[in-house]
């Protein structure tokens, strides 16, 4: 908006302030190790307390813009997926093959930032269209046994081609930007044929350094 750019850093770089709410918050779990963490954020706005009206309302449209994108990065396509269809996955498991393996890994660590950054569009597709809905969903219960289970459990050639066909359809509603990140998602599939999850992302990495070579 308007090319202004908000920098990101600790809000007590900002001033230092105690017994405030971002303060309660994240203590409150300490005193009752059962209640959940909460992240708190501290926004501060244009350069002045009271700016000019006409720069006021400037300001608030910043801030709109960011906050939706905020809370949009913040949705988890593959739960919200999962809860709509009422597929039950492990995501601890989940979120553990995606911080212990996948961003330990150049390449894994990549689509995990291309699923981040695109993540909010690609999900707001797929609900738009419950075949693809569903058909995403399949993929997730499929898929999430092999990914969380202790044991190597091969990927299936049915459904890397399922996985594929999700990614095709999802590949006609979308940006240029999430095309992009499909295109990359599309041609690392075939490396997860018939392989468990770790033996196809160690493929894939292979090809990436030839590619790179």
């Amino acid at each position: 908006m308007r090319g202004t750019n908000y920098d990101v850093f600790q809000s007590v770089g900002l001033y230092p302030t105690s017994a405030t709410s971002d303060d309660y918050s994240y203590s409150r779990t300490f005193v009752d190790a059962t209640k959940t963490k909460v992240r708190a954020y501290t926004l501060e706005t244009g350069t002045e307390f009271q700016p000019p009206y006409a720069e006021a309302l400037n300001i608030i449209n910043e801030v709109k813009a960011g906050l939706v994108k905020f809370c949009t990065a913040c949705l988890c396509v593959v739960d919200s997926m999962a809860k709509v269809q009422k597929v039950e996955l492990d995501l601890v498991a989940l979120q553990n093959f995606r911080d212990d393996t996948l961003k330990r890994s150049p390449v894994g660590s990549r689509w995990v930032g291309l699923l981040e950054t695109h993540g909010g569009e690609a999900l707001a597709i797929v609900v738009d269209d419950p075949e693809l809905h569903g058909e995403a969903a399949q993929v997730l219960r499929e898929l999430g046994p092999a990914v969380t289970s202790a044991t190597p459990v091969p990927i299936t050639p049915q459904l890397v081609e399922r996985a594929r066909n999700v990614l095709e359809r999802l590949h006609g509603r979308a940006g240029p930007e999430l095309r992009s990140a499909i295109r990359e998602g599309q041609g690392a599939l075939q490396h997860f044929s018939g392989k468990p999850p770790h033996e196809g992302l160690r493929a894939a990495e292979r090809a990436d350094e030839e590619k790179r070579r």
